[in-house]
Parts: structure tokens; C-alpha cells; sequence
């Protein structure tokens, strides 16, 4: 049986056309991989150790950190329990006479840098155990790379089940954002970017580019409403009590966030959610002392004075309505959070 002669061309036309494609596409993955290798982008050594974070098989939940794991760089060492959670081990069912508050948030509330010891869930839980003749547990849900579509699945596919009485959000001024950790966060933890998914350098390289000119310029304020939403619903339906916290950047002189504040503030009353603005504390603040509420050269992440800050704050507001065991009253947590 003869071939016919220009069937025979056209399969090597398109073999010679996907070659042409494949060849400089994998010349250029392996020169990223050489890249890479040779560190010629100085990345974090991060890179290098085996990755905190995996895929998470929860839909539209991008990626969530590793259960019972140690992940070592050259700030410290973070330790997960066996729910993936930075902290302490806990059971999923709440012990009797336990008072369980969950914190969910981003790297701030996570503590981006420190020890978990000097956490401000870390540190508020000690101040409520040794002060109020009560046990409490916290447990942190924060997640480096979050933003606020994705602190919501955290609530309702995680947070829900520990029956938890008080669930505190944390929000950054970028949590409004539409990275998802694309490109960011694949470079110093990967695997959770496309190209990390694909296992390609190349990829991964071009996502954090993406990320920094492109996606980190994206902003939704409409995620952080339909969060406050749903976490107004689910105290609602789930009889807990919600306190929204509001952490601002570090400045020196004018701040270029007070209208996310004041947005959030806005959401919060209209959802008849109490919130602590930590914006006046820093504002009373002297900008030199303020400045050492954050770690050196970087104005998100909190220091360990910063931690201290919030930690009082929160130990603050809880304790006052825990007097003469009257617990907190939803309409006495929203009149003092809007004063």
C-alpha cells in the first residue's frame, strides 16, 4: 500500500512545526533550571529546603500549609500540628470548659519571620489563661500569601469545624489583592504557582514577574466585604462571637491606607461586627517608636513589640467583657468597637 506522497509532507511539516516549538521551549527551561541552580537571582534559601506548603485539595483554596511539619530558612524554624496549623497540637473537638478562639489572616497575623513564640495569638493566648481564670485556646489559621477570598474558604471549610467561640480576621491593607501567591510565593515557597504546578522554572519566574507588575496592582475590596459577610452569617447561624482586626502598614508621616480602613470599618458596622482599628494606637504613636513595631526595613510584617501591641490590644477589649462572667455580648463588643 503506497503513501500518499502529500499526506507524507504534511506530517512532516507538522512535526518539524512542534518541534520548532518544543526545542527553544526546552532550551529556555533549562536555562532557568541553570538559572536556578546557580542562584544568579539570589533567591531565598527557602527555595532549597523542602517547601511548608502544598496544593490544597479544598476547590478554589490555592494552597495551605503542610500538617505536622518542620520547614527551616534562615529566619527560624516554623512547626505545623497535625492540622496544618502554626502552633500547638489541639483536637478537633473542643475540650469541655475550653473557651476556643480562631484567628485567621495572612503572614501578619501568621508571624512572617518570627518565632510562633512571639505571635500575638501565641502571646494572647497566655495573657487570657494567667489573667482571667479561664481556659482558653487559640488556634491560627493565618496563612502566608492569603488574601481575603481566601481567608473566606479558610472559615468555612476549616475554622467551622473546631466550633470555635470567638473567630477573630485579621486584615492586612493587602488583602484586597489577586496574587494568591501566582508568582511570590512560588519563589520562596513553592510549589504553589502554575509554574511550580507544571514544574517548570521558566514558568514559575514568569508568574512572580507577573505577580509583581501585574497582579500586585489588582485589588478588590469586594473580596474583604463578602468575607465580613460571611463571617457575620456563620456567627449568626454558628452562635460565635466575631471580632474583625485592623493592622495598618508602617509609616512615618502621611498614611496612604486610611481609606481601606475606613472601608473595612464601613463593613464591618454594616454587618454589626466588632472591630479593633489599631490605625489611632499606631497614629498616638511617635513615628520612631512606631517604626519598631515593625520589623527592620519592612513595612508589613510586625516585630516582636508589634506582636506585644496587638496581643495587649485584643487581651484588652476580650477581658473587659469577661468580667463577673458575663462573656461578650454582641451589643456591647459593637458599641465599644465604634467608639
Amino acid at each position: 500500500m503506497k503513501t500518499d506522497p502529500a499526506k507524507k509532507d504534511s506530517l512532516k511539516t507538522l512535526a518539524f512545526a512542534v518541534l520548532a516549538v518544543l526545542i527553544p521551549l526546552i532550551l529556555v527551561e533549562l536555562i532557568f533550571r541553570a538559572l536556578f541552580y546557580f542562584d544568579v537571582f539570589k533567591f531565598t534559601k527557602s527555595m532549597k529546603a523542602e517547601p511548608l506548603h502544598r496544593y490544597s485539595e479544598i476547590p478554589a483554596l490555592v494552597y495551605e500549609m503542610k500538617p505536622s511539619f518542620t520547614f527551616k530558612d534562615f529566619h527560624g524554624v516554623v512547626r505545623t500540628n497535625s492540622f496544618g496549623m502554626r502552633g500547638d497540637e489541639y483536637t478537633m473537638e473542643k475540650p469541655a470548659g475550653v473557651y476556643r478562639i480562631c484567628v485567621i489572616g495572612d503572614s501578619v497575623a501568621f508571624g512572617m519571620y518570627l518565632p510562633t513564640e512571639e505571635t500575638f495569638a501565641y502571646l494572647l493566648e497566655g495573657n487570657l489563661n494567667s489573667k482571667l481564670g479561664k481556659r482558653f485556646e487559640i488556634l491560627n489559621f493565618s496563612v502566608a500569601g492569603y488574601n481575603a477570598s481566601q481567608e473566606k474558604i479558610v472559615l468555612k471549610e476549616k475554622v467551622l469545624r473546631f466550633k470555635p467561640d470567638i473567630v477573630i480576621v485579621s486584615f492586612c491593607p493587602n488583602d484586597d489583592t489577586y496574587t494568591d501567591g501566582l508568582g511570590k510565593m512560588s519563589r520562596a515557597f513553592s510549589p504553589f504557582s502554575i509554574g511550580n504546578k507544571l514544574h517548570s522554572r521558566a514558568i514559575g519566574y514568569l508568574m512572580h514577574s507577573l505577580e509583581k507588575s501585574v497582579f500586585s496592582k489588582m485589588v478588590d475590596m469586594g473580596q474583604v466585604e463578602d468575607l465580613l459577610g460571611e463571617l457575620a452569617r456563620e456567627s449568626r447561624k454558628n452562635g460565635f462571637e466575631a471580632l474583625v482586626l485592623l493592622i495598618p502598614y508602617n509609616y512615618q508621616k502621611e498614611y496612604t491606607e486610611k481609606k481601606k480602613h475606613a472601608t473595612v470599618r464601613d463593613f464591618a458596622q454594616r454587618e454589626k461586627l466588632p472591630y479593633l482599628d489599631f490605625f489611632k494606637a499606631w497614629q498616638d504613636t511617635g513615628s520612631e517608636t512606631r517604626k519598631d513595631f515593625y520589623l527592620e526595613d519592612d513595612i508589613v510584617h510586625l516585630s516582636s513589640l508589634g506582636m506585644r501591641k496587638v496581643a495587649d490590644g485584643i487581651y484588652e477589649y476580650i477581658a473587659e467583657h469577661f468580667k463577673g462572667g458575663t462573656g461578650m455580648p454582641a451589643a456591647r463588643l459593637e458599641t465599644q468597637a465604634s467608639k
